[in-house]
Formats: structure tokens, sequence, C-alpha cells
């Protein structure tokens, strides 16, 4: 039987015996390596492309950058699945010709430099030859499968192997956006979130060739800092929103930085958070019970810091430190909102707590995500409030109760967080090394 895809390239039917295909049509219709349905190039770009092929190929170049291995986390940070997985490798694997993409004015290039990480910076000449002479390409982050080339030009090219670390567990359904990437691999750390992406029947368009149940390299290490932790002498609660993007972004981006922070402070979020921060019968409650609060905003709420006004009994926590993964071992409890964090958490076998104040508008449009197979009531590792009164209430009886982790809430951990023998790193080494390989179904 013929078939055919339809124009989303996606859905099949069957096609007639009269109809006809057209083998060489559709091989000029396709670009070999990671370019996909062929557009018009324009000529200059393709030429240039060319003359910048050629010269990835010059033998000293290919010296350089011959089957490397590229990791990288953010251009502007690191501290994430890359740099964790790319340390394991060039401890493990040293005949990896193995770099790492970062911006030499991130405030973890000293750091990594002074530890021996083969650096470079993600724009310019060298990445390009870098990139062109790569056999795979390792990210915590989406959209770099590409490689920062244009696919119209540089297709032909383009022939590393791609692998999505994540930069945290999907919880929510983000098909609509991750569902037109390509991925030669995608590394999971829970067990539903793995069969959620990967089997048949859901909204995903990948499969179990692509989708890979190995946990995160950086949780290899949170393991081992949670393993070496002294008893603290006193607990803490760590406090952790995530972000809220949609409506907000959409009517500040045309707005002065001043206007920007007066928009933000009059936002339900930013009040919500600011006055659970200053909530004085929480702070009574800690500090009878020996317990500090630590606030971890998130990376974009770091311009609008002002407008919490946190007092010096909050311990402040800044993403740009490098220090995500102490702060997370050293929290007893977890307090947010919808972030992914709650799964590291829940890795460690600590309670979380989820304040859901707006959930209603969260999914409705007011940020990006759609509700997936993750029901927090259901699934949650801890109790959710919709008030402030609420979830007062439920850490409040936490405290009293001795900090204990109810054993509902646990066998949930377990459940959703079973890799924690300390060999995602290798795991993710071995499925990547396998990806030039016939698969194993």
């Amino acid at each position: 039987m013929l078939i055919e895809l339809d124009e989303s390239g996606f859905f099949a039917r069957s096609v007639s015996e009269d109809e006809t295909f057209d083998l060489a049509g559709a091989r000029a219709a396709f670009w070999p390596g990671r370019g996909g349905r062929r557009r018009s190039r324009p000529l200059l770009k393709s030429l240039k492309a060319g003359l910048l092929a050629l010269y990835a190929a010059l033998p000293w170049v290919r010296a350089r950058y011959r089957r490397a291995w590229v990791f990288l986390d953010r251009h502007e940070n690191a501290d994430d699945n890359a740099e964790h997985l790319y340390r394991w490798v060039t401890a493990k694997q040293p005949q990896i010709n193995a770099w790492f993409l970062l911006k030499p004015d991130s405030p973890d290039w000293a750091r990594l430099e002074q530890e021996g990480f083969q650096l470079l910076a993600p724009n310019g000449l060298q990445r390009k030859l870098l990139v062109l002479n790569s056999e795979n390409i390792i990210s915590s982050h989406a959209e770099y499968g590409v490689g920062g080339f244009d696919p119209r030009v540089y297709a032909p090219y383009m022939r590393w192997r791609y692998t999505f670390l994540q930069h945290g567990t999907t919880l929510n359904d983000l098909s609509h956006w991750l569902g037109p990437l390509q991925f030669d691999l995608f590394s999971t750390s829970s067990l539903a979130e793995y069969q959620s992406i990967a089997e048949d029947g859901g909204n995903y368009p990948y499969s179990k060739r692509e989708v890979s149940f190995t946990g995160f390299p950086r949780h290899d290490c949170l393991l081992r800092k949670a393993r070496e932790r002294k008893p603290p002498s006193s607990k803490t609660l760590l406090v952790m929103p995530t972000w809220r993007g949609g409506t907000f972004e959409e009517q500040a981006k045309d707005l002065s930085a001043d206007e920007r922070q007066q928009l933000f402070a009059q936002t339900d979020y930013a009040r919500a958070w600011k006055s659970l921060l200053h909530n004085p019968a929480l702070h009574a409650a800690l500090q009878q019970h020996g317990w500090q609060l630590s606030f971890m905003p998130h990376m974009n709420t770091l311009p609008f810091l002002d407008v919490f006004e946190l007092s010096p009994e909050i311990r402040l926590v800044s993403v740009l430190d490098g220090h995500i993964q102490e702060a997370l071992v050293s929290a007893d409890a977890f307090l947010t909102d919808y972030t992914s964090v709650t799964f590291d958490i829940a890795l460690l076998r600590r309670p979380s707590f989820y304040y859901q104040f707006d959930r209603t508008l969260f999914y409705g449009g007011g940020h990006n995500w759609r509700p997936g197979y993750f029901d927090y009531e259901r699934d949650g590792f801890g109790p959710v409030a919709f008030s402030e009164n609420e979830l007062l209430q439920q850490l409040l009886a936490f405290l009293e109760n001795g900090g204990e982790v109810p054993a509902l809430y646990r066998e949930r951990m377990e459940r959703a967080m079973p890799l924690d023998d300390e060999l995602a790193c290798q795991r993710c080494f071995d499925r990547i090394s396998s990806l030039n390989q016939p698969w194993q179904g």
C-alpha cells in the first residue's frame, strides 16, 4: 500500500495505486542533515555558507573541533544539566572532544575556566567552526537544535545529533511549543513524564526512540550533596515562585524600566507573594520552631526585586550566584506555585507546598502553560492552597508536627522520581553514544 503525508507533514493517508509517488521530487524537497523541508535559499548567503563549510573542513580546524560534543545551558549562565554532564564526560570519558558554550561576561565563566572547562563564546567565527564539526549538541534548553544556523542556508552541513537534556521536569502540556522541534534525544527524569511524552496517543510527536528515561545529570550531584549534608543548626523553608509571562509581558513590552517596575508592583503575583513574605504569623511560627525563610526569585523577577521590600530575616538566594543546588539541598521544605523544581525537591524526599491563588488565570491564558498529566491534588508532593490563610494553616500544621513528611506524599515522591542511584550521567552518556547505532526498540 502506498501512503503520503498531508500538508502538515505529520498525518498519513492511503494513496490509490493509480496515484504516482515522485521519489525524485521528495528527495529534492528535503535536505540531508537537520535542514528539514527545502525552502528557497538566498544565493549570496548560500555562497557564504559554502565558503564557511570549506573553512570548517580545513585540516587545522578539523584537528581542533573534529567530532566535538558541544554542551550549553543558557548563554548567560551555566549550573544546569549541560554543565553537570560536561563535567562527568570530561572526567569519565576524556577521549571525547568536549566544549562548553558560554558568554565570557557570564558570572559562571571564571568558575568554569578555573575548573578547566574548554569554554567558547556562543557567537563569532570559532563557534560556527565548532558546531559545523560537531558530532553532538547537548543542551538543557530546546531552541539550539539548529546550532544557531539558518536551516534554509546551512541544511547540507547540519550533521550533528541534538540532545535536549531539559531545564526542568515537564509536568504541563508543552506540546504546542516542543512538538514542532526536532530532537534526536529527549531526556526525562520522571516516570509519568516519560510516559506522557513517549507513549502512543499523547500530544507529542515523539516515541521511545527519541525520549529516554535517564534522569537529569544535575541530579547526581544533587543527591551526592544531600547525602553529604551535615545536620543543620536550623531548618529552612525555601520559597521559589515561578514567573508569570503572558499578560504582564504583553503590557510591559513598550514601557520604560520605571514604568515596568510600577506595573509589576500592581500585579496580583507581586502583591500575593509580597504579602506572604511579610506575614507576621508565618515569621513567628518559623522562629518558634527553629526554622528560617529563604527566598529565591525567578530570574525574570530579579529586575523587580525592590518591589518585595525584603526584611533582614529573609535570606535572599539569587539564581545568578551559582549555588542553586546548595539552596535546594539546604531546603527542608519547599514553597512554590507551579515550578518544576518541585520534582528536584521530591527526589530529595522533602515536602512541597503549592500556593496557587491564580490557578484559573495561570492556566487560562495568563501564562504560556497548559495543564498536563500532573494533577497537583492527585500527584503533588504536598498540599495545595488557594489563599494566603489556607496556606498559612497548612504550614503551621506542618511545623507543629515537627516538619515530618506524611507517608502519602513520600510515596508519591518515590513513585514519580525513582532514579535516586546517582547514575543519570552514565545513562545520558550511554544513550547519546548510541544515537548513531541502529535503534533497538
